[in-house]
């Protein structure tokens, strides 16, 4: 069987990140113009990205934290490993 292009799982992505006024939100674009909800923690905003995604049904999904020092981690994954999508 010869593995191509179309058999790479690709992770649908939400964003957790601080705004300018210190509540995080969940998004699905890294430079939010409508977030999918507010916190008032990144705690609270990662497990709501998780079970946004969970209801959803991702089969490979991921939630990026970006911490208010421009730093991105992996806070959550569903499905296992993911293979970032080509561009």
């Amino acid at each position: 069987m010869v593995y191509g292009r179309s058999m790479v799982a690709t992770a649908e992505v939400l964003h957790v990140l601080v705004d300018d006024g210190g509540e995080w939100v969940v998004a699905e674009d890294p430079a939010p113009t409508a977030p999918l909800s507010r916190h008032r923690d990144a705690s609270t905003a990662v497990r709501a990205a998780t079970v946004e995604l969970k209801r959803r049904r991702a089969a490979h999904a991921e939630v990026l934290l970006h911490d208010r020092y421009h730093h991105v981690r992996v806070a959550s994954r569903l499905g296992g490993r993911v293979t970032p999508s080509p561009r």
